[in-house]
């Protein structure tokens, strides 16, 4: 009788812990909602306002160079997105995955029309990303990051 009772708590403690984590998430999904709603938070694409790179953006975008973006993040896109998976398989189980998520932000950015600044505000997330995670990587992913405006 003793291990009846003891899984019964033990499945208790679990809705009860589920159900505040339920009510806190669906919470934070009202305020996300009222927060869009109210034109208080805004996506540009898929980079939200609140992301700490956009601060200085304007002034990178007034000194670079499109097209040489463009070109930089089309050569680190292809070196880490290749039909075959060889060079992100080489990498550490760390690095690959702090440079996936925001390297596909970062190439949903690309493919989009999106302005300059969209795209800088990408490469700054991807190189914030990965940047303590470099010294362990191959020498033309650390190459490619560190170009990127930061």
């Amino acid at each position: 009788m003793g291990l009846v009772r003891m899984r019964v708590r033990r499945c208790l403690e679990f809705l009860e812990s589920t159900s505040e984590l339920i009510l806190k998430v669906v919470g934070l999904l009202l305020l996300i909602h009222l927060g869009f709603a109210q034109g208080v938070l805004k996506l540009t694409s898929s980079l939200p306002s609140w992301l700490p790179d956009w601060a200085g953006v304007e002034e990178i975008a007034a000194q670079t160079d499109s097209d040489i973006l463009r070109t930089q993040v089309a050569e680190l896109l292809d070196l880490v997105f290749t039909d075959d998976t060889i060079f992100l398989d080489s990498l550490s189980e760390d690095l690959e995955s702090a440079l996936v998520p925001p390297l596909n932000i970062l190439g949903e950015i690309y493919e989009s029309t999106a302005s300059l600044t969209e795209l800088i505000v990408a490469c700054k997330l991807v190189r914030r990303s990965v940047i303590s995670y470099l010294n362990d990587g191959p020498q033309t992913l650390k190459v490619l990051i560190e170009a990127l405006p930061e």
